[in-house]
């Protein structure tokens, strides 16, 4: 484990490392999370891992019941839904905001992650699809940088960690690589036009999509 400096430092460090636990599955659903195991997981005191949890829970991807310990929160129908619906009502403003607000270069940097991996697929290299969900919430950070509205874009980013969850509950439903390259595509050829309208169609289409996606992976589960 690196050495950290403060108390501030570890509590990041081990918030950092339950929370890409929890986003790879590896602390499912429903899973306890009791400080003591933690805490020889990570080489630390229980008192980081008290923190660390109490900032999960107020990213809503951990459940502390007083009197029964802490635990990784569920995921129910009505939790994607509502996700969802924010994402459909709030990206869509952000991105069309972003479109006079973001640089060439910054498109271009993200285009040419798209174009690698869509090179990668074609020619059947092998590669981790793990890197679909991450270059999917890449795109959409960066792009939400250059929302014009501040309150938006702080939205956003409080539930990153959920929508996070999302994204790789629909990478894990995925089926088609190449499907979701070309969405990401046509995401940033739309912000290349800075059509607002245009951008707002093909954002919610994706959202759509990806919210399908995760649905009937989790009805027919």
């Amino acid at each position: 484990m690196p050495k950290l400096r403060n108390k501030d430092g570890l509590t990041n460090f081990v918030c950092d490392k339950i929370r890409e636990e929890i986003l790879e599955k590896r602390f499912p659903p429903g899973a306890p999370l009791s400080e003591i195991p933690l805490g020889e997981m990570f080489g630390t005191s229980r008192t980081p891992v008290r923190e660390a949890l109490r900032m999960l829970s107020k990213e809503g991807l951990v459940r502390v019941i007083p009197g029964r310990g802490a635990f990784v929160t569920e995921i129910s129908v009505e939790d994607i839904k509502e996700i969802y619906e924010i994402r459909r009502a709030l990206e869509t403003i952000a991105f069309q905001s972003a479109a006079k607000r973001i640089p060439d270069e910054v498109l271009e940097e993200i285009a040419s992650f798209w174009s690698e991996l869509r090179v990668k697929v074609e020619s059947g290299a092998r590669f981790d699809k793990k890197i679909v969900a991450e270059g999917d919430r890449a795109l959409h950070m960066r792009i939400i940088e250059y929302a014009a509205n501040k309150r938006i874009r702080e939205i956003l980013l409080s539930l990153q960690s959920q929508i996070g969850r999302m994204q790789l509950l629909a990478l894990f439903s995925l089926k088609d690589t190449l499907n979701t390259i070309a969405q990401h595509e046509e995401i940033i050829a739309s912000m290349r036009s800075r059509d607002e309208e245009q951008i707002r169609k093909v954002l919610y289409n994706h959202i759509v999509l990806s919210e399908g996606y995760i649905l009937s992976n989790f009805m027919n589960a």
